[in-house]
């Protein structure tokens, strides 16, 4: 009487949930507003190391980010501590752009 099979939602929603996790892993951006445009980390970086080199602080960097439609990879606004995140993270890893 009872199926042994997992209901359909389960059976699509598991690779779904893998497939997701393994591209935020290679940090990729996934999910978000389809109109926001979303750019590799490195590309990121780069901007971010830009800006702070014209003397704009966490917050202004984030603004900035903001306007020019860059979101961060699992929000949709940037924080002062992202913003460091990422610009501590380009200093340890070389930016490939």
């Amino acid at each position: 009487m009872y199926s042994t099979e997992r209901p359909r939602d389960e059976a699509i929603s598991e690779p779904t949930r893998e497939a997701t996790a393994k591209l935020r892993w290679q940090d990729v951006s996934v999910g978000g507003a389809p109109e926001i445009v979303l750019i590799q980390r490195d590309k990121t970086a780069a901007r971010a190391v830009s800006l702070r080199s014209q003397g704009l602080s966490m917050r202004q960097i984030g603004e900035r980010l903001r306007e020019e439609r860059i979101l961060p990879p699992r929000s949709d606004a940037w924080h002062a501590a992202s913003v460091r995140d990422l610009l501590l993270d380009a200093e340890r890893r070389p930016i490939a752009v």
